[in-house]
């Protein structure tokens, strides 16, 4: 649901901003609320193999969905784009939701970024020098990207620069996540993370991923994913 033609040279932040505007945010189209149907089926999905997903109310699973896919988008984005390609698109998401006025969106997606980095954990960690390894490299991953921006040194920070290290604070957990992405480390921890944020009990939700649900859930959060994948196929992206 963008207008940009195939293989057209497209900026990073008008192809962001098209995105979130058309498909994610709204999803109208032709008149018709392609999000709403969208949902509805995939609602529908998960209640094939778990029935208590009717309790979930509609409008909250909505809001979930929408949060979700922005942080999917931001996956995606890091495993097609890399990791200086991500840090711009980290930053920019983050001012395009707080012109929005949907800072919200942004605090909430922070559940997702976590459960995104403990699936990398869990993915390519096997022992503690692995663990260290792995924050060894978050670690410079995100002095790196913040020494190019402002003085490390220093005391004092302005909002800005806050705000611009949160950003790339959020980029660092999801590094070296293409592993945890395809033994679907990272698709377990989302699923169990949503299903938190829907109001389920930790225990029901081991009951739910310990069965046949997890596999509807998963291929669910799996389409967002494909999704954003999908859009920028034949386009070329330059930041």
């Amino acid at each position: 649901m963008g207008f940009f033609t195939s293989k057209e040279e497209v900026k990073l932040e008008y192809f962001c901003r098209d995105f979130y505007d058309k498909n994610i945010l709204d999803g109208t189209m032709h008149g018709v609320d392609v999000n709403t149907t969208y949902y509805k089926g995939f609602q529908d999905f998960i209640r094939e193999a778990f029935p208590g997903f009717v309790s979930v109310d509609f409008e909250r699973l909505k809001e979930e969905f929408t949060i979700l896919r922005f942080e999917l988008f931001t996956l995606a984005w890091l495993h097609s784009f890399g990791e200086e390609m991500s840090v711009s698109q980290s930053v920019f998401t983050m001012h395009f939701l707080e012109e929005r006025n949907k800072q919200d969106i942004w605090k909430r997606m922070q559940r997702y970024s976590g459960a995104i980095a403990t699936g990398v954990r869990k993915s390519i960690c096997a022992s503690e020098n692995d663990n260290k390894k792995l924050d060894s490299d978050r670690f410079n991953f995100i002095t790196s990207y913040l020494s190019k921006k402002m003085n490390l040194n220093k005391n004092d920070f302005s909002d800005e620069e806050k705000k611009y290290t949160e950003a790339i604070n959020r980029v660092s957990g999801l590094i070296k996540s293409e592993k945890g992405w395809k033994d679907y480390s990272i698709l377990y921890y989302l699923s169990f993370t949503m299903l938190r944020n829907l109001g389920f009990t930790d225990d029901k939700i081991q009951e739910i991923l310990d069965g046949k649900p997890l596999g509807h859930i998963m291929n669910v959060i799996n389409s967002f994913y494909n999704g954003a994948k999908e859009s920028w196929k034949d386009i070329k992206i330059i930041n």
